[in-house]
């Protein structure tokens, strides 16, 4: 079981299970939409796939590319063969069990401060940086790493200089491992391709129609040129964004909770040692999975 299949565990059981929650709370989110999978009595809707992709956004990728959405699937159907026989046992009222939950609700209660932190953070980020948040449609040449991709790519560029069209330069790029043509890409897309950051802003900056100098990237050596632009919205944008305000927003959060707190170490064996780090530590998994 992979480990994002273990947290959306977590969270199915305390929105499920804990007993200041309703008890059917997560079976009438989970059985919303159409059924996916039928498998006796507990079958899996389209409801539950929408609970993860909102706890976790990163999933929408994994769902997109069949081999990993029908792995996902074989996980859930795994996890939900496991959950039944539990509650067939009675096991989901067991005290242990419910000590567990409540433990790990202690944790995702705490971390959702962290996480509407990093939120407001994100909203001030985008409206100051409007502009960063464009998607681009692209043309791009693409010169494979070789001896002379550097040479060929700085040629094609002064031939575009000169007045020559893009569609005959073309002709001596590769044909293969360019940029995609047939969508928008935003910039934590085009980051995977070309990810030095002059670099990205040098493309956010072209006008439509503009062509960009020679630019290397992770497979050799590109030249794009801009065919539209368009703003992303703060859903669409929300993810790269958060990615870079996450470790230090933890950090900053914990440090003025500290500051705003009368914090006494009863027992002086627990308190931080006198000089010693003053940065949050990190989470420990209250139990063992």
């Amino acid at each position: 079981m992979n480990r994002s299949s273990v947290f959306f565990l977590i969270v199915t059981l305390c929105s499920g299970l804990c007993p200041t929650l309703r008890a059917d709370s997560g079976d009438k989110m989970f059985n919303q939409g159409k059924t996916l999978v039928r498998m006796g009595n507990s079958d899996i809707h389209e409801g539950l796939l929408d609970a993860m992709t909102r706890v976790n956004p990163s999933l929408k990728n994994r769902l997109e590319n069949p081999a990993q959405k029908a792995r996902l699937m074989e996980n859930l159907v795994e996890q939900q063969l496991l959950f039944q026989e539990s509650k067939k046992r009675g096991l989901d009222r067991q005290d242990a069990v419910r000590e567990k939950i409540e433990l790990y609700r202690w944790v995702i209660i705490g971390q959702a401060a962290v996480d509407d932190e990093i939120r407001r953070k994100a909203k001030g980020y985008y409206k100051d940086h409007a502009n960063e948040f464009q998607a681009l449609s692209l043309s791009s040449l693409f010169f494979p790493s070789s001896k002379k991709a550097s040479a060929d790519a700085r040629q094609a560029s002064q031939r575009l200089s000169h007045g020559e069209s893009w569609e005959k330069v073309a002709s001596m790029a590769s044909k293969t491992g360019g940029l995609k043509t047939d969508a928008f890409l935003n910039r934590a897309e085009l980051a995977k391709v070309i990810g030095d950051s002059k670099s990205l802003d040098s493309i956010f900056q072209l006008l439509v129609g503009k062509v960009s100098q020679p630019l290397q990237g992770s497979e050799g050596w590109y030249i794009v040129k801009l065919n539209a632009k368009k703003p992303q919205s703060f859903d669409e944008a929300y993810e790269s964004i958060s990615a870079r305000l996450k470790s230090g927003t933890k950090s900053a959060l914990i440090s003025d909770l500290k500051q705003q707190t009368h914090i006494e170490y009863v027992d002086p064996s627990y308190a931080p040692k006198s000089g010693g780090s003053t940065e949050p530590s990190e989470t420990v998994s209250p139990t063992p999975y």
